[in-house]
């Protein structure tokens, strides 16, 4: 198998050169092949892991090895190097982010930086990143591009976005922060829609699910509107109905 055209190609563009005739090695992991099986021994580890391919398909064979090779032990130097260097511009911007963040957190650029902040964290924040192209200029363009590069390749911890969060101001504005009266507006729509359609809906597992958006929604208008809606008012059409 070691010998095969394919294993060597595939081998080749992974970073691993043939060591000897069965062996081939990145300078830090050695895979070894007898015959259809496999001993790969990953960088810093006495322990190697071990596999019989027996007549599975090339294409299965470039898969397995493919995850494999992917694991930390198993990775080149250049590629640490290169990871290490992504991690470290991606933590530069987040830092870069923050800090533009701390200095205006409510003009048009911070409010936007604000929510690429918590989207990276916990997902619960919509980011439009064409609105965000508009209104960045070109040097805050290029950090969010890095962080967000470095967040998607897993290079930015949740702790590196907690430590963000903080520098810029933001876990301590969280309880302070109110929703905008055109948000409200929207939030009080939704309201009467999900309302709406609660009276129209046959009972059954989709209606509870809705009386659940709906109490959950109800919730977030109060708190964003620091009380209960007024009867009678467009904000409290889902309240009054």
């Amino acid at each position: 198998m070691a010998r095969e055209p394919w294993l060597q190609e595939f081998l080749d563009s992974r970073g691993f050169q043939r060591a000897d005739v069965n062996s081939y090695s990145n300078g830090r992991a050695t895979l070894r092949f007898e015959g259809r099986r496999l001993v790969a021994l990953p960088a810093g580890s006495d322990r190697a892991w071990r596999t019989d391919f027996g007549q599975v398909a090339p294409e299965m064979v470039r898969s397995v090895l493919g995850h494999l090779l992917a694991a930390p032990g198993f990775r080149s130097q250049e590629e640490i190097d290169r990871q290490t260097v992504q991690r470290q511009a991606a933590e530069c911007a987040l830092r870069k982010i923050a800090e533009r963040v701390a200095e205006s957190p409510d003009d048009s650029q911070g409010r936007f930086l604000r929510r690429l902040l918590w989207s990276m964290f916990n997902g619960h924040h919509v980011v439009n990143l064409w609105e965000l192209r508009g209104v960045l200029d070109g040097e805050q363009s290029a950090w969010v591009s890095a962080a967000v590069t470095g967040w998607c390749l897993g290079n930015l911890t949740e702790d590196s976005l907690r430590d963000a969060l903080r520098g810029s101001g933001e876990l301590g504005r969280w309880e302070s922060v109110r929703l905008e009266q055109a948000s409200l507006e929207k939030l009080g729509e939704s309201l009467s829609l999900i309302a709406g359609a609660l009276r129209r809906s046959v009972p059954g597992p989709l209606t509870s699910r809705l009386a659940q958006a709906h109490e959950l929604l109800q919730e977030a208008f109060e708190e964003g509107t620091g009380a209960a809606p007024r009867p009678g008012s467009s904000l409290g059409a889902a309240r009054s109905e």
